[in-house]
């Protein structure tokens, strides 16, 4: 059976307006300063599979993504609910699947 949960209140309601928002299969280029967090936003609907976040880095370094919703709108290393750290690799994917217990439908925010 497929168990969808209802959206959280909160999930639906944009909770960091300052967070650029991104379109499906629109890269964006960005760099950022070690310490620092830029933000950015998609909103999602999906009920039933999974959303795919991707680096791809084409300086070299290292680079760490972190990703939250409605619970954390400015997600940071120690506050997040899912973490992407790239070492060595040109290209990383996190996948955020709905059944994981912290997806929700509505805004998801990265940093």
């Amino acid at each position: 059976s497929l168990f969808i949960r209802k959206p959280h209140k909160h999930a639906l309601i944009d909770l960091n307006p300052q967070a650029k928002l991104l379109s499906a299969n629109r890269p964006v280029r960005a760099q950022v300063t070690v310490g620092e967090y830029s933000y950015y936003k998609f909103k999602t609907a999906l009920v039933d599979g999974r959303v795919t976040i991707e680096i791809r880095d084409r300086i070299g370094g290292d680079v760490e993504v972190v990703v939250g919703s409605f619970a954390t709108p400015y997600p940071s290393v120690d506050n997040c609910q899912w973490r992407l750290a790239k070492k060595e690799r040109a290209h990383e994917q996190l996948m955020l699947h709905t059944f994981d217990k912290h997806y929700c439908i509505g805004y998801v925010y990265i940093g």
